[in-house]
C-alpha cells in the first residue's frame, strides 16, 4: 500500500448508501407508492444488497484471510503429528494423516480464533443470497454473477496488496440500484446508465477520501460521473432534473475548492455524500 493511501477499513462507503441505491432503483422503476405485495419483494432486495452482498464484500475485503493462510505454512513447520495408526510415515496414508493433522490443528489454533466469526458471517450471508435467488425475479440472476466477478477481482487485488474502491462502488451502488430496479421493472437504458454514472462518482469519492491529498483522478471520477448523469437527464428531456443535478454538482465543486485550500479530503467526502445521494434521488424520480 502506498504512503498516500489510508487503511482500507477507514475508506468505506457509508452503510446507508447501499440501501439508498436500492430505493433509488425502485423509484426509477416507477413503483412508488408500493403495494403491500411489493413490500415483501422490497424487503428481500434490501436483505440481498445490504446483508447479503454488503456483508460478503465487507468480510472478504477486511478480514486477514491471506495472513491466516500464510501462517498455515509456519504452523506446519513447527507441528509434530504422528499420522494415522498402523501407517508408515512415508506411505500415502501416512502423508494424508499428517496433512489432516496439520490442517485440523491450524484450523483449531490459528484460523478459527482469528477468522471464525468472519467465516460464519460469510456462511450466513451466502445463505441469505441463496434464499433471495429463490424468491426474487430471475432477471436479477446476472447481478449475482457480476457481484461474484467483482469479489473475485477484489480477492486478486488484495493478494497483490491493492484495494478495490471501484469494485466496492460497483457492488454497493451500481448493483444495488439495478437490483432495486429489476425487482420491479424490465430493463431500459436510462436506469443502468445512471447506475454507472453514480458508481463512477462513488468510486471517485472513495479515491479522494482514501488519500492524504486530493488527487485529480478521484475528482475526475467524482465530478465526471455526475456530468454524465446530467447528460442522461438532457437526453431523456428532463430539464428540472438536469437543474437539480447541476445544483448538487455545483455544491460539491464549492466544497472541493475549499478543500483544495485546506487540504482535508476526508472531510470533503463526508460532506459530499448527502449531495450525491440527493442527486441519485432526483435522477431516479426523473426517469420513473
Amino acid at each position: 500500500m502506498s504512503a498516500q493511501s489510508r487503511p482500507a477499513d477507514q475508506v468505506r462507503l457509508p452503510g446507508i448508501v447501499g440501501l439508498w441505491a436500492v430505493l433509488c432503483g425502485v423509484l426509477a422503476a416507477g413503483r412508488w407508492p408500493l403495494r403491500a405485495a411489493d413490500l415483501v419483494i422490497l424487503l428481500f432486495v434490501v436483505i440481498l444488497v445490504t446483508l447479503g452482498w454488503g456483508t460478503v464484500w465487507h468480510l472478504v475485503t477486511t478480514a486477514d484471510w491471506f495472513g491466516a493462510w500464510a501462517d498455515r505454512r509456519l504452523y506446519s513447520e513447527t507441528a509434530s503429528w504422528r499420522g494415522l495408526p498402523y501407517t508408515q510415515s512415508g506411505s500415502p496414508a501416512g502423508r494424508l494423516g499428517r496433512w489432516l493433522g496439520v490442517f485440523t490443528g491450524w484450523w483449531r489454533e490459528t484460523f478459527w480464533p482469528r477468522l471464525g466469526q468472519s467465516a460464519m458471517g460469510l456462511l450466513v450471508a451466502a445463505a441469505l443470497i441463496g434464499a433471495s435467488v429463490l424468491i426474487l425475479p430471475a432477471r436479477l440472476g446476472p447481478l449475482h454473477v457480476a457481484f461474484a466477478a467483482f469479489v473475485g477481482l477484489a480477492i486478486v487485488r488484495l493478494r497483490r496488496g491493492n484495494r478495490s474502491p471501484g469494485g466496492e462502488a460497483a457492488a454497493r451502488i451500481g448493483l444495488g440500484w439495478l437490483a432495486g430496479y429489476l425487482a420491479f421493472g424490465e430493463i431500459q437504458w436510462p436506469s443502468p446508465a445512471l447506475a454507472l454514472c453514480f458508481t463512477l462518482s462513488a468510486w471517485g469519492a472513495l479515491q479522494v477520501g482514501g488519500a492524504q491529498a486530493v488527487g485529480r483522478a478521484g475528482l475526475w471520477l467524482l465530478n465526471g460521473g455526475q456530468v454524465l448523469g446530467l447528460a442522461v437527464m438532457i437526453i431523456v428531456k428532463q430539464p428540472l432534473a438536469t437543474g437539480g443535478l447541476g445544483l448538487a454538482l455545483f455544491g460539491q465543486v464549492a466544497l472541493q475548492l475549499e478543500v483544495l485550500q485546506r487540504g482535508d479530503p476526508e472531510g470533503m467526502i463526508r460532506h459530499t455524500w448527502p449531495w450525491l445521494m440527493a442527486a441519485m434521488a432526483v435522477a431516479a424520480a426523473a426517469i420513473r
